[in-house]
């Protein structure tokens, strides 16, 4: 009894570890849980990667990039939402899975330890530390240290075990994807309303060339189709004035100009004050893409597409060697095999259609003369005609892979005749198996058909049955690999 009470007493007095109220979840490594004698554990690296991340302020880094919500105008000019040009590739983790890692093994959650972008009413933002306590549509919902909740998108919250530097390069990737956007949109809204009076369009030889190709098949020759072709005609004509002012004002002094005062960092220009021209944040560098311009690309030497170098010749003895397939003869003899296997699962081994009220001794008898009749088109007909086949098409082939008339052991097992005689002796198998089974459940079918769905026995004389209709359904062929 006294050693059981101080057993007691040293399991009270031991320090209790405190409930956790949060959950910090640890950065993901790839390291093998198991490290070999000398190697650095796992555990050593995940606590490295932490402090490593814990030391570093998010913030400062997208100071370096250029980035700051500090200025209530950061978002100046932005007519387009940042959130629509996130980078899902910089995730570690989906939205649901960083959720998912708020639940304990007994199925608690626990608010995520993060670190969130708090805008104020101004516009102004600062980074504060957080709790993520859940998650609505595409947005995550935060509580904040003064208790206060508040919805933030993927871009403006920085979990615990996230690498801050990859986020603050997403935040750049959005910012320069957006800034991009805009210049584009910009740019083509201007090209799409220069005038096109003084352009000069396609001549008429042009024109005579294009309709003689796009209506170069006889039923688009049809007068039928002139007004649809005045109406392409015009869209080309279109498209050509566009492409044309399109080169004017790519080529203008004054947006060149322009061009290059854009600066080099997103929001680097935040807070200074800037005459606004017509002109001034467009980048006329990105209003094509990397490979856009036709051109732009070099022309090839050769109008034929370059391919790596390709071994033909061994790679269709290697194939030739592995593969059956490379006469016509085993092509016919496969075919042939497949239709007599399938012209046996097309029947039935038992009888399934009753045309008139039979004894129970009648039954018996036409289904042991139905399995007898089967028994006797299997071993006589359907194997013979299999033989027949063989035979027919390998009659006439000579010594090699495929020769019928081998009579040395050794050639016949290295050749392809016995791999092909197994080939079919696997699809007879088969079809004989599946011929069981279809068999059964059209008799089980037919029995249930013919069943009644209730019987009611009032008296010796005095039996009601009653049925239900049943739709008589043809059973599939589980032999569709035979086809």
């Amino acid at each position: 009894k006294l050693s059981k009470s101080m057993r007691q007493k040293a399991a009270d007095a031991r320090p209790v570890d405190p409930k956790a109220v949060i959950t910090e979840v640890a950065p993901k490594v790839v390291e093998v849980h198991a490290h070999r004698p000398g190697g650095r554990p796992r555990k050593v690296t995940v606590e490295r990667r932490k402090k490593w991340f814990e030391s570093l302020d998010v913030e400062a880094l997208l100071l370096q990039r250029g980035i700051s919500f500090r200025p209530p105008n950061w978002a100046k000019g932005h007519w387009m939402r940042l959130d629509e040009f996130d980078n899902r590739e910089y995730d570690i983790r989906g939205p649901e899975e960083w959720i998912r890692c708020g639940f304990s093994s007994h199925g608690e959650f626990l608010p995520l330890r993060a670190q969130a972008l708090r805008l104020n009413e101004d516009n102004s933002g600062v980074w504060e530390e957080c709790m993520c306590v859940g998650k609505d549509a595409d947005q995550f919902i935060v509580r904040w240290r003064d208790d206060a909740q508040s919805l933030v998108g993927r871009l403006q919250i920085l979990f615990f075990g996230e690498d801050p530097e990859v986020f603050a390069d997403r935040l750049l990737y959005a910012f320069q994807a957006l800034h991009k956007a805009q210049s584009r949109a910009q740019l083509n809204f201007f090209v799409d309303n220069m005038p096109i009076d003084d352009i000069q369009c396609l001549g008429i030889d042009q024109v005579a060339r294009i309709l003689a190709l796009a209506r170069s098949s006889r039923s688009l020759k049809d007068a039928s189709t002139e007004l649809a072709a005045n109406e392409l005609v015009r869209e080309v004509n279109l498209d050509f004035a566009r492409t044309m002012n399109k080169i004017v004002f790519m080529h203008d002094p004054e947006v060149l100009g322009h061009a290059r005062e854009v600066p080099d960092l997103p929001n680097s220009d935040i807070g200074k004050d800037k005459e606004a021209g017509i002109f001034s944040g467009v980048n006329i560098c990105d209003l094509e893409d990397e490979d856009e311009s036709l051109f732009a690309r070099p022309v090839p030497w050769f109008a034929l597409w370059p391919l790596p170098e390709y071994d033909f010749t061994q790679t269709f003895s290697s194939f030739c060697f592995g593969s059956l397939l490379i006469k016509p003869e085993v092509v016919s003899t496969l075919c042939g095999v497949s239709a007599e296997c399938l012209w046996l699962l097309s029947t039935c081994q038992y009888v399934t259609r009753f045309e008139s009220i039979l004894k129970v001794e009648q039954f018996r008898q036409s289904q042991r003369t139905r399995i007898g009749q089967t028994s006797k088109d299997v071993r006589d007909t359907w194997v013979s005609n299999i033989i027949q086949i063989i035979q027919r098409n390998f009659k006439d082939v000579g010594k090699g892979w495929f020769s019928i008339h081998e009579t040395n052991p050794d050639t016949y097992a290295e050749g392809k005749v016995k791999k092909l005689l197994y080939m079919i002796r696997l699809m007879m198998e088969d079809t004989l198996r599946y011929f069981v089974l279809d068999s059964v459940e059209d008799y089980c079918r037919a029995i249930e058909y013919c069943s009644p769905a209730e019987v009611h026995v009032r008296g010796l004389l005095d039996i009601s049955s009653t049925f239900q209709p049943r739709p008589l359904v043809e059973p599939a062929v589980r032999g569709s690999s035979l086809e």
